[in-house]
Formats: C-alpha cells, sequence, structure tokens
C-alpha cells in the first residue's frame, strides 16, 4: 500500500492535502523552504527623522526632507599571500582586497503619526468613519450637547460623557505621540492629493480630500472613499494609527526606535524585516538615506545644486558596522554614524532561514 500511494502522490504532486499527511517524504518537496535572511533592527533613541512640516532637524546628523533608507550587504575579498593566507596590517586587521555592495531592503523612520496629514482618519467600526482624528472630541461635543464632560447636562448618559472624557484625552495625547514615537514603516514615493478648500455640506469639491474641519456626515464619506482609494492604489504608503500602534491604516509598520511609549510609560524599541537575501557571507552592513522619487522619473529628487559627483545612486552613508559571529550562527553587528555618537544601534541577523533548524 505503501508503494501504491507514494506512485499515486508523485502522479498528483500534493494535489491532496491528505496525500501530502501521509506522505511526509514528499511533502518536503512540495513545499520550498523561505531562503531569505531575518534582520532585527535596534536604533538609539539618537536616530533621527527626515524633517517635515513643524519639525525641526536635529544640529548634528541632520537628514534632508523627502528622504529614505536603505540597508547595503558588503562582502570583501581580503588579499592573500602566496601560500593562500589572509594578509594582515601592522594593527592586525586583514587587508581587503575588494569588495562587493547590494542593495537589501528600505525603510522610512517617521513620526509614528501625522495630525497634518489629510487621511489621519477613523475608519470602519466607529462612530463616525472618516472623521480627521484631530476633531473627535470636537465632534462627540456637538453630537451629544455635552460641552463640558466634567458639568454634563442634567440627565446626561454616563457612558456619553465617558465617550466624551475618553475622546478628549485621546486628542490630547496626538502632539506627544507624533513628538517622542518614531516608527520604523515601509517607504513611499507618493504624497496625497491636494486637500479641498471646502466642506461637502458647504458645495466643496467630491473630488478632493476635504480639509480636517469638515465634519458633516458627507465631508467624513468622501474623505473616507478618497483616503482608501489613494491607499489601495498605494499599499506601501504609511498612515500611522493611535490606537494600536503596530497596526497602521496603510502601509507596514516594522517596529519602532528606541523610546518610552508616552502612553504607557513602557520601553519600546526594536523592527524586524524578512528580506530574500540569504547573509550568510556579510562582511559589513550598510545604512544609507537617499532622496524620494517623488516625481516618478525612476531617480531620486536630488536638489538643483547637487553637483553630479554627489549624486550616489546607493545613496549617501548614514551607519555602518561589521559583523561578528555569535552564538547560533547569528550575526551580529553594532551599527554607528561616521561622526555622530548619539546615532547609533545595532542589527541581529538571522542569515539562511531555510537552513535555520535552531532559532526559526
Amino acid at each position: 500500500m505503501g508503494a501504491a500511494m507514494i506512485k499515486l502522490s508523485s502522479e498528483r504532486t500534493c494535489r491532496s492535502v491528505w496525500l501530502i499527511c501521509v506522505v511526509s517524504v514528499l511533502a518536503a518537496a512540495c513545499v520550498d523552504p523561505f531562503r531569505g535572511s531575518n534582520i532585527q533592527l535596534t536604533l538609539r533613541a539618537g536616530v533621527p527623522v527626515p524633517p517635515g512640516e513643524g519639525m525641526t532637524p536635529p544640529e548634528q546628523g541632520s537628514l534632508p526632507a523627502d528622504t529614505f533608507f536603505s540597508f547595503y550587504a558588503v562582502e570583501f575579498v581580503f588579499e592573500r599571500d602566496r601560500d593562500g593566507n589572509i594578509v594582515v596590517d601592522g594593527d592586525g586587521e586583514p587587508v581587503v582586497a575588494d569588495s562587493s555592495t547590494y542593495h537589501v531592503t528600505d525603510f522610512e523612520i517617521r513620526p509614528l503619526i501625522d495630525r497634518d496629514s489629510p487621511c489621519f482618519i477613523e475608519v470602519d467600526k466607529t462612530e463616525f468613519p472618516g472623521l480627521h482624528v484631530t476633531r473627535l472630541e470636537e465632534k462627540l461635543r456637538a453630537e451629544t450637547g455635552i460641552d463640558d464632560p466634567l458639568n454634563p447636562p442634567s440627565g446626561a448618559d454616563s457612558g456619553r460623557v465617558s465617550d466624551v472624557l475618553n475622546a478628549a484625552e485621546r486628542v490630547s495625547q496626538l502632539n506627544v505621540l507624533q513628538n517622542t514615537v518614531k516608527a520604523v514603516t515601509s517607504v513611499s514615493h507618493v504624497d496625497y492629493p491636494a486637500v479641498g478648500t471646502a466642506c461637502v455640506a458647504d458645495g466643496g469639491d467630491t473630488g478632493t480630500i476635504p480639509p480636517p474641519q469638515c465634519t458633516d456626515a458627507e465631508s467624513n464619506r468622501v474623505r473616507l472613499d478618497l483616503c482608501r482609494q489613494f491607499w489601495a492604489d498605494h499599499p506601501e504608503h504609511y498612515e500611522g494609527s493611535d490606537k494600536v500602534f503596530t497596526i497602521p491604516l496603510n502601509g507596514d509598520f516594522f517596529g519602532t526606535v528606541e523610546a518610552i511609549n508616552p502612553l504607557s510609560g513602557a520601553q519600546i524599541g526594536g523592527a524586524g524585516f524578512f528580506v530574500d537575501e540569504v547573509l550568510t557571507g556579510l562582511d559589513s552592513l550598510l545604512i544609507n538615506w537617499q532622496f524620494k522619487d517623488l516625481d516618478g522619473d525612476g531617480q531620486p529628487d536630488f536638489p538643483d545644486q547637487t553637483g553630479e559627483p554627489d549624486r550616489s545612486e546607493i545613496g549617501t552613508l548614514f551607519m555602518q558596522g561589521l559583523s561578528a559571529r555569535i552564538t547560533r550562527g547569528v550575526i551580529h553587528v553594532p551599527l554607528r554614524h561616521p561622526t555622530v555618537t548619539t546615532i547609533s544601534g545595532e542589527a541581529a541577523i538571522f542569515p539562511d532561514l531555510g537552513q535555520d533548524g535552531v532559532n526559526f
């Protein structure tokens, strides 16, 4: 029976789930293991975000606006003597004869939320889908008639009083969240379209996103529909959430820069990436910054004053480190800025998950 079952399974090549379960020897041939790597990145609090509207860049290690980061892996070819031994310099360090650098993945560092974003909104399963989050307290006060939840009108529903109090607390925390928590996210090379100037209830254009101060039902509906359409067209565009950090409204959330969560007082920090490259030969890891391609011409949008020699295809070095193997085959890379000591971090790399029978 076993031989017949093996013959049947080979003919149908894993079309039947029960055959996969019975003939385990064939199951491995049916599912290709993931041969990529996992990068666990820890960035210290001094790592900045590119400046944007209303943000002041740090005095040292500052970054231009509209930039993103890239991981680059470096493999060295060492100089060898006639006997094949690696040549070392006067400090006992191996002499590098050549190297190869290849792109691994991209990411952004940005504020967890953006209160000025036209699509920082309430979504499904909320009381006011499409409402701009910054207007939640205002909207609830108007809807309930509870202007002062600490001194509510006679007969006011206690649940609605709590709703207004909770909304007030939530809105009051938005500023500190934006200025304290730095998210590590997917990269977007697009901006939201221009925002309208009038509410839909006042005859505003339904083809543009209504401004945040518009809280009428039609403006909320149009805002929700247009933001959803933009997100569907640009799934990589990050729009953060103040409710659950790890579930953004759109885009990918990989983690955060080290910080104290202002809502709970807990320490947060750390980001993770699964990448296709097998990084077993990694000798050095670079984090470079590069200008975005917002005009869509396939090239970074270098400022006009940037000379041709400075228009690097792989960007500008931001952090780097040499690899060192530690227990269980994990590659540890301390990362440092070339000149600013407060900009630092480290990466732990699981270099070949397809062959990793210990860690994953």
